[in-house]
């Protein structure tokens, strides 16, 4: 009895509501006591643990060259980096499209990078995605019917073979002029593709050029992950460097895998304009009657690259009175003035003007319009300088008219600018004022002629401290007058400027940059490895220095007899002088394996005659080494210069292309010799013809 109330009560509350059965609706139905007619879908919710959604693939693993294709297949070996992997996934809860939405999505996070390749990319499960090289995080969600999303990430590595290095904008011919340097081209720089995204700067390791001490390399901030920037930096060049280099950089990353290009850098010399010195500076600006000091007598003082100094005698001399004549001139070819005052020659100031004119080139160079365009010149050059002399019954010394600062005692910190200015005049100058020096700490910084008024800046600069001076000097080159300041410099400490990049075989980041002068490291080749030991016994190794050379053998496992040592010498391209260099010093000793008798098939990466391997047995004094860019198919590569280790794949071939090739020009020849037998046939038939004919009408008479 009870039974049956229960099933009566379960049917009117199913015949009022709605019932899922594994996600089917069952509509309400009702007891007629007939057949039911109603059918619907009834869902079943079973409550459990957390929701899961389950990856299946990518793994969390390293997958290699074997696991992947490329995107795309274009160039490079894959166009954008993207490596195609399967995704397939499943969720243990109900999903279900709603209102045509896909339940699915996927982000993508670049670990290298640091950024979102993909952001709520919508997919369909077990499908293929495009993923990038190195570390990537792949978060899958998924939205529950009636819930929230729900997601699960997997950490994965498309791990890609190394590839070499490209050279790439790169200028095989240049033109540079005598006093100019390299780097004053637009040539001059080339940029580093590697698809590696290694880097190319510091440290030397990374590249080398030859010819150091007169060329190295400076590299700068990278343009993409892919490009590094390079430039091909010099000396500024004289006439000592009057040639034809050829100059080769060769690339290496960390396999080592490498690229080698060579240029050749032809300086072209210039006739160098001659340098006079000032005159009013170096001689007697006064001549008076009474006792000494009444006559002048100089010779002038000329530099010229070419031609020598003034008294050479190869050079042309002129003298131009512009204001007044004393009468006097030149010697044409010396440069030497000589005149005496005489009385009744009238009291006054008197300016002339001497110019010096040096020979033009005895060749030039077919090239030169290079240097034209550049604004230097192979003819003749001038320089000129003017001078005054006064005449005076006295002389009087000049005068500091005023000064400014007045205080001539004060403290500044080291980095702040002090202004200094005076006004000078001397009563035996008509319409001309007495030289103005400035010293600093008793060295000359600044020369002046002929000025009433002249202002001077100096700062002591970061890291300098204590007493200094400041000193001013008028003259008439016969008396002088002088002013000074007594200064207290207060430290301020240098900022820490970061190391600029560069290196190289020779090279580095740097130059003048604000006021502050970057060394620009250049080495020479590596010297021959020596022994160690035997070094040692003949006293060409210091104790200190052996036992630090068996001490980095022993690292690199080599053993006592193969211990050996190398040297080289480094310059500063930018001449900067410094007290402390601002870029390291690259280091010019390493350790070497030591062999009797390098050479390029000992197995070994060496240095001989004369010049350093850039790898086992290739390069400097061996063949060249294998490249993506010689034009030979060679380190495993599948075509010239692609696939392998080269950072480009090899076009797709069509494998019957050469055969339908041949084939179509057999069939043209065919078709010509089926022509020719056809012709052949018809000219047999139409002869037989006409005999045939002839005959007949022969029978026929």
């Amino acid at each position: 009895m009870i039974a049956l109330v229960v099933f009566v009560l379960a049917l009117v509350l199913l015949s009022s509501m709605t019932v899922y059965f594994f996600g089917v609706p069952l509509s309400p139905v009702v007891i007629t006591g007939k057949v039911v007619e109603t059918t619907g879908l009834v869902r079943i919710y079973v409550e459990g643990g957390p929701k899961v959604i389950t990856i299946y693939s990518p793994e969390n693993t390293t997958y290699d060259d074997s696991s992947y294709t490329c995107a795309t297949g274009s160039l490079p070996k894959c166009d954008n980096y993207r490596y195609i992997l399967s995704l397939n996934v499943s969720a243990d809860f109900w999903i279900e499209d709603s209102d045509g939405a896909n339940p699915w999505k996927y982000s993508l996070y670049d670990l290298k990078h640091s950024n979102y390749t993909y952001e709520d990319v919508v997919f369909t499960p077990n499908t293929t995605v495009a993923f990038v090289r190195w570390g990537n995080v792949l978060t899958v969600f998924a939205e529950e019917k009636d819930a929230d999303w729900v997601n699960n990430s997997v950490v994965f590595t498309i791990e890609v073979p190394n590839s070499a290095p490209l050279i790439q904008n790169f200028t095989e011919k240049m033109f540079v002029c005598e006093t100019d340097k390299v780097n004053a081209l637009a040539g001059s720089h080339f940029n580093v593709y590697d698809i590696d995204e290694e880097e190319f700067n510091v440290p030397m390791s990374n590249y080398r050029i030859n010819e150091g001490g007169v060329f190295g390399i400076s590299s700068f901030a990278k343009t993409s992950n892919f490009i590094s920037p390079l430039q091909i930096v010099s000396v500024y060049f004289g006439k000592a460097h009057l040639r034809d280099y050829i100059v080769t950089i060769d690339i290496l990353d960390g396999e080592p895998l490498t690229d080698s290009k060579t240029t050749n850098i032809t300086v072209i010399e210039i006739n160098n304009a001659p340098v006079m010195e000032d005159i009013s500076a170096n001689t007697v600006e006064k001549i008076y009657f009474n006792g000494t000091g009444n006559s002048f007598n100089h010779q002038v003082s000329v530099v010229d690259t070419e031609d020598g100094v003034s008294s050479d005698g190869n050079m042309i001399f002129n003298l131009t009175w512009f204001v007044g004549d004393l009468g006097f001139s030149i010697n044409s070819t010396t440069g030497v003035m000589n005149y005496t005052v005489e009385t009744g020659t009238p009291e006054g100031t008197y300016w002339a003007t001497v110019c010096v004119t040096d020979n033009a080139l005895a060749s030039v160079h077919e090239n030169f319009s290079v240097c034209s365009d550049r604004g230097y010149g192979w003819d003749n050059q001038s320089d000129c300088d003017s001078f005054s002399l006064t005449v005076t019954s006295e002389n009087r010394v000049p005068v500091i008219e005023s000064y400014f600062p007045t205080d001539t005692n004060f403290s500044v910190p080291g980095t702040t600018t002090s202004l200094f200015s005076v006004s000078v005049s001397d009563a035996d100058m008509v319409n001309s004022y007495p030289d103005i020096d400035w010293y600093v700490d008793g060295v000359l910084k600044e020369s002046n002629e002929n000025l009433s008024t002249d202002d001077y800046s100096y700062a002591f600069g970061c890291g300098v401290s204590g007493n200094h001076n400041v000193a001013m000097i008028t003259s008439d080159g016969l008396a002088n007058v002088s002013q000074s300041w007594d200064i207290s410099v207060t430290n301020v400490a240098c900022p820490v400027a970061a190391t600029p990049s560069g290196g190289g075989g020779g090279g580095g980041g740097g130059g003048t940059l604000g006021g502050v002068c970057n060394e620009r490291w250049s080495c020479h080749g590596w010297g021959l490895c020596q022994n160690a030991e035997r070094s040692f016994d003949a006293g060409a190794l210091s104790p200190e220095d052996y036992a630090s050379t068996k001490d980095l053998c022993a690292q690199n496992l080599f053993d006592d007899r193969f211990c050996g040592f190398q040297i080289t010498r480094c310059f500063d391209l930018a001449m900067c002088n410094n007290t402390e260099a601002r870029i390291p010093k690259p280091v010019e000793s390493r350790v070497c394996y030591f062999t009797e008798n390098p050479n390029c098939i000992d197995g070994i990466t060496n240095c001989h005659d004369g010049d350093c391997e850039l790898l086992v047995d290739c390069g400097g004094p061996c063949g060249p080494c294998p490249t993506c860019s010689d034009g030979k198919r060679n380190q495993g590569e599948k075509g010239v210069d692609c696939g392998g280790p080269c950072p480009f794949a090899c076009e797709d071939e069509s494998p019957f292309g050469a055969i339908s090739f041949a084939l179509v020009g057999l069939l043209l020849l065919l078709l010509v010799v089926s022509l020719y037998i056809l012709y052949k046939v018809f000219k047999i038939i139409r002869h037989r013809f006409f005999l045939v004919g002839k005959k007949r009408k022969k029978e026929d008479k």
